[in-house]
Order: C-alpha cells, then sequence, then structure tokens
C-alpha cells in the first residue's frame, strides 16, 4: 500500500459484508533491519512471500489491561498463542483489535513498472470463525487471479 507516513500500511481497499459497521485497518511496518515483524502484513512484505496463519480462536476473550490479568484457564496461552501465530508482538496493539481474526492469508501484490516486478503492497483475506478454516486452501484457485485484477487496477493510478 503507499506508505504516506512511513510507519504504516493503510488498506487501499476494504470488503466487507453490506450490513457490516465500516471500519479501517492500520499494520504498522517493522523496520526492515528488525528480526521480527510486528504482524502477518509486515512480515509477508519483508520476506517478500505469502503468509498463511491459523491461530487459535480468541474473538470471545475479554482483554485486560495487562496480560497477566488474564485469569481463565487456558487463555492466556491461547492469547500467546495467538501473538505468535500472527508475529504481533504488542498486547496494547491486540487489545485495541475489534475483530481478532484468527485465519489470515496475506499475499504480496507487486506492480509490473518497466518490466521489473517491484512490490507495491499486501491484500490480506481474514476470518474470525472458531472453525478450522483454511485460508491458504480455500483461496487457491482463485488467489491468482484476485492478485491480477489488483495488479491491473494499479496500473491506472501511476
Amino acid at each position: 500500500m503507499p506508505n504516506p507516513f512511513e510507519t504504516y500500511l493503510f488498506p487501499y481497499m476494504r470488503y466487507s459484508y453490506p450490513d457490516a459497521r465500516p471500519s479501517t485497518s492500520y499494520f504498522t511496518i517493522a523496520k526492515y533491519n528488525d528480526d521480527h515483524p510486528d504482524s502477518i502484513v509486515s512480515l509477508c512484505y519483508k520476506e517478500g512471500r505469502p503468509i498463511n496463519c491459523n491461530a487459535p480462536y480468541i474473538q470471545d476473550i475479554t482483554l485486560p489491561e495487562e496480560i497477566d490479568l488474564i485469569t481463565e484457564d487456558g487463555n492466556k496461552s491461547k492469547v500467546l498463542e495467538y501473538m505468535d501465530a500472527t508475529s504481533m508482538n504488542d498486547y496494547d496493539k491486540l487489545r485495541f483489535i475489534d475483530r481478532r481474526s484468527n485465519h489470515l492469508y496475506a499475499a504480496l501484490i507487486q506492480t509490473d513498472s518497466e518490466n521489473e516486478n517491484r512490490m507495491w503492497g499486501v491484500i490480506v483475506f481474514d476470518t474470525n470463525s472458531p472453525n478450522k478454516d483454511d485460508l491458504k486452501e480455500k483461496l487457491k484457485d482463485v488467489i491468482d487471479r484476485y492478485l491480477k485484477i489488483t495488479q491491473f487496477s494499479l496500473k491506472f493510478l501511476h
């Protein structure tokens, strides 16, 4: 995505159900010399490859001010496992996410600039289903078409 503020990737387009509350997502970009990116978006962007993430379902867990205040049996370990699986290393950021998706697939968007592929951004597909969804498997027949449509559309933005 265009990077006007240098530390955030902003969504260019976000699809949701028509009756859903409009929302905005911000994904911070880890510094390229950091060993641990802070989201699957920055991991995908940094490594230049798709990332498939299947994390525990934590949407129903109330997140207190500090992680050590999670008292229900097994919930703290679920939250820690979620953070590890999604490459999220900031608990405070996690607390303020309304929809904590547990199945995510991030893919690179590249543009063909003077016959040279250049990384432009990341497209993320997600669901917060408690089921064992594997988005990589669900998207395998359509992901290339999504990326081609996005890449074709980008030609008109330049």
